[in-house]
């Protein structure tokens, strides 16, 4: 499945509040109770399950492991295993689609590189460790995509309006200028304030205290109890990329060669 690439889609990666799987689960069979995923990714994957059913394409090709009313003797591909595999909102999709599929495939296997980290719920994203692999490369942002981030994100922009230290009209014009990295460090001394020093009896600092204890405490405790907060599904295997120096002489020649060698690093979460 494929990732982000209209529209549509980004309508479908927004609605990342919580449903049940509970209806699912009863058409599908297994227990959806107390289990929850991505609101839009569930849509999605709900619509390809219902065109596979309409279009019979696995029911011609693979066969069902167990009885099905839509089973057919002499798959073209029988003997062989189902796999599902997507990027980006197509991993999401994968993951939730091996999901409804495993009462009727038990050795499906779903790899997910790079999943919204706001695909399923704790129950969902640990049953699934047993066939969905998710492949987390270096710091891509799409797996760290989840509300509670999108709320310390907007907290740590209104508390940065609040350590501005210079008139808004001079830092607006000062940050519509291109700034090189190694700039960045001396351009924010000279615009911020440190945290340390934010002034705190100004209303909008007050303002800002307040916002951010409100929807910590409906976060935590009323509007997000645990078992609906989503994360990426599955196991998780991390690729780290590190940059090797490599210096070497080639035989009768005075000329050093200094180039990279690009490796990467795995390790499971």
């Amino acid at each position: 499945m494929r990732g982000t690439s209209s529209l549509e889609d980004l309508v479908t990666d927004l609605q990342f509040s919580s449903v049940s799987m509970e209806r699912v689960g009863r058409e599908c069979g297994f227990d959806g109770s107390e289990k929850y995923v991505h609101r839009g990714i569930l849509n999605s994957s709900k619509w390809i399950y219902n065109d596979i059913a309409k279009q019979k394409v696995l029911a011609r090709l693979l066969p069902p492991q167990q009885g099905d009313e839509h089973n057919e003797d002499n798959g073209s591909l029988h003997g062989f295993s189902l796999v599902f595999t997507g990027h980006s909102l197509g991993a999401g999709i994968a993951a939730i689609l091996g999901t409804m599929y495993r009462s009727v495939y038990p050795d499906l296997t779903v790899y997910a590189f790079c999943p919204p980290g706001c695909t399923a719920g704790k129950d969902v994203a640990r049953e699934c460790e047993e066939f969905v692999t998710s492949i987390v490369v270096g710091s891509d942002i799409i797996p760290r995509i989840k509300l509670s981030n999108f709320e310390r994100l907007r907290y740590e922009f209104l508390e940065t309006l609040a350590r501005v230290k210079v008139s808004k009209i001079d830092a607006w014009k000062d940050i519509r200028k291109s700034c090189r990295n190694k700039d960045l460090e001396q351009r924010n001394r000279r615009l911020l304030c440190p945290k340390d020093e934010i002034p705190t009896n100004t209303h909008y600092f007050k303002e800002l205290e307040s916002v951010r204890d409100t929807r910590e405490k409906r976060m935590l405790e009323e509007q997000f109890p645990v078992e609906t907060r989503l994360d990426i599904p599955g196991r998780i295997i991390h690729l780290v990329l590190y940059v090797q120096r490599v210096v070497r002489k080639p035989k009768e020649s005075n000329i050093y060669l200094i180039g990279h060698r690009l490796t990467h690093s795995e390790s499971w979460i």
